[in-house]
């Protein structure tokens, strides 16, 4: 991993892993953080999810307040240092299988973001141009195949902050949290879901904040 705040972002995590564990540590600044995000941005959910938020925090000591605040200031340098260099990268995916997370929920494998640039620029290979996108992954994990289909849009010279749209769903809510917060930080307007697509199940939705502010 050659991004210096993805490393940050991983001594820190490992830092208060060592009182918590590392699943739970990375749960928690997940969950924190994606509700910092919606509290911000989305208040018809506001009480609900900063009661959350309060219920979560009254369990964690100043230090590791503190410490979380920092992960999330570490991940949004680790995103825009990958951004600055033209091409958006599944920051979270790699932490999550760099940690050996995979291992603990499932044996879940992300796509890697190889596959995810290809299968992008399949899809966007001849883009409608004056067109407004909607893509509707039924399946998010951390958000890989999304943020290949937006690095095809920049190779092909679109906006995705103005064009498109993302519908992503996924049953596991560990995942709807890395999805939304990678969605949210790197402008992608979304809405990401807890839900199962295959039952038409839904418990709660995610709306990233360039869903409502389009450039």
């Amino acid at each position: 991993m050659d991004n210096p705040h993805s490393r940050q972002l991983v001594k820190l995590l490992q830092k208060i892993a060592e009182k918590r564990g590392i699943h739970e540590t990375f749960i928690t600044f997940l969950e924190l953080s994606a509700l910092t995000i919606s509290n911000r941005y989305y208040l018809k959910q506001f009480k609900e999810r900063e009661n959350r938020y309060l219920e979560i925090a009254n369990n964690l000591s100043k230090e590791e307040m503190d410490g979380f605040a920092q992960m999330l200031a570490a991940l949004i340098e680790a995103l825009k240092y990958e951004a600055d260099s033209g091409k958006l990268h599944d920051v979270l995916g790699d932490i999550y299988h760099q940690l050996g997370l995979h291992n603990k929920w499932k044996a879940q494998f992300f796509t890697p973001m190889g596959i995810c640039d290809m299968m992008g620029l399949l899809t966007v290979s001849n883009p409608p141009r004056g067109k407004h996108l909607m893509v509707n992954e039924p399946c998010a994990g951390s958000g890989a195949i999304i943020l290949g289909f937006v690095n095809a849009m920049i190779r092909k010279e679109l906006s995705w902050t103005r064009d498109l749209t993302v519908i992503a769903t996924d049953s596991d809510l560990k995942c709807v949290h890395m999805a939304y917060l990678q969605f949210s930080l790197y402008g992608i307007p979304a809405i990401v879901t807890h839900g199962n697509t295959l039952t038409q199940e839904e418990w709660s939705r995610w709306f990233t904040p360039m869903y409502f502010i389009r450039l």
